[in-house]
């Protein structure tokens, strides 16, 4: 019998008659090592065997948000002793505030200071209500020139930090929205893979062309990297798609409305981000996402993909740290 042309369901009859086969002692110890190394190789290719596209459990993309929001409410809880070291003055307005009972105070309504901020129950100064100053930023791994000389891990930790709880919502919303499809479609390494990519290319592309001495933080350019994907995943299997030209347009309409209003700096916007985390999910997904039905001059997409990979993710950071890093001087 050739066990390789055995679809699954008789492979699995197979299994259970050689166990059951085992158990009537019937047979000699021979054929039984035998039987339990096909068993053995049976459960060994079960467990490795990926389920079927589209029918994937998604773990990272919830977890990553899980992880972004966390993070988030940590931080916060943080500013006010971080606050109180560089900003005597926000101790001395939380104590009058205190005095006259319109204090935000602790625990759940602590919460909601932060994420339905008021001006006049603000203390703590910086760019505004319920945001991080730069510094805070900076020092929990925000992308800022200066620090990479000795911290290449920043060009990955923006993208968990966020300045701000509405900075958040529309990150881990369109996260969601976009990661969860492709997920539950292309499983959990993939998406993890395309998810650090992006986030990386983001931070470089911006870091290239956009000014130095700013702090970029979010998680936006893995957004951008989500739906670069799904248009990896449009340019491969279009034909395996339900509604592609409508799902097209309003996840590009989402996305331009998400680039204009959320910003992605201490400051304001990095649109160089979302345009660097776009091309770090596009490009990868084009070398990476399995390709159902291969049709003519799709190699040679593939080829050109990988050869924007190499341009991303090599001749930008030899730009960066050849080239821009010796002469950048914050502050000067």
């Amino acid at each position: 019998m050739r066990l390789a042309a055995c679809t699954a369901p008789k492979r699995h009859e197979l299994t259970s008659a050689l166990l059951a086969q085992g158990r009537t002692g019937t047979i000699s110890w021979g054929e039984h090592v035998g039987n339990e190394l096909y068993r053995t190789g049976e459960q060994l290719f079960d467990f490795f065997t990926p389920p079927p596209i589209g029918s994937h459990r998604p773990y990272f993309i919830p977890t990553l948000t899980a992880v972004l929001v966390l993070l988030f409410f940590f931080m916060a809880g943080q500013y006010g002793q971080y606050q109180a070291l560089v900003n005597p003055s926000a101790t001395i307005c939380l104590a009058a505030m205190q005095g006259n009972g319109t204090a935000p105070g602790w625990g759940p309504r602590g919460m909601v200071t932060w994420i339905a901020p008021q001006q006049h129950q603000w203390c703590f100064g910086g760019k505004g209500a319920g945001k991080f100053d730069t510094q805070f930023l900076i020092g929990w791994g925000a992308r800022w020139a200066p620090a990479m000389r000795h911290s290449p891990e920043r060009w990955l930790t923006p993208a968990l930090l966020h300045n701000s709880f509405s900075h958040l919502l529309g990150n881990a919303l369109l996260l969601l929205a976009i990661g969860l499809l492709m997920e539950v479609k292309h499983g959990t390494w993939r998406i993890a893979a395309i998810a650090v990519l992006s986030a990386v290319a983001a931070n470089l592309l911006s870091a290239v062309t956009e000014a130095p001495c700013t702090a970029v933080v979010g998680a936006s350019g893995v957004v951008f990297g989500m739906a670069g994907l799904m248009i990896a995943d449009m340019i491969l299997n279009f034909e395996t798609l339900m509604r592609p030209l409508l799902r097209s347009l309003a996840m590009m309409a989402l996305l331009v409305y998400f680039a204009a209003t959320v910003g992605t700096t201490a400051t304001g916007t990095s649109h160089m981000s979302h345009v660097g985390g776009f091309l770090g999910g596009l490009l990868p997904g084009l070398v990476l996402l399995p390709n159902l039905h291969r049709g003519r001059g799709e190699a040679a997409v593939t080829v050109v993909a990988a050869l924007g990979c190499v341009a991303i993710f090599v001749t930008l950071p030899l730009i960066f740290y050849l080239r821009q890093l010796p002469g950048i001087c914050c502050g000067c």
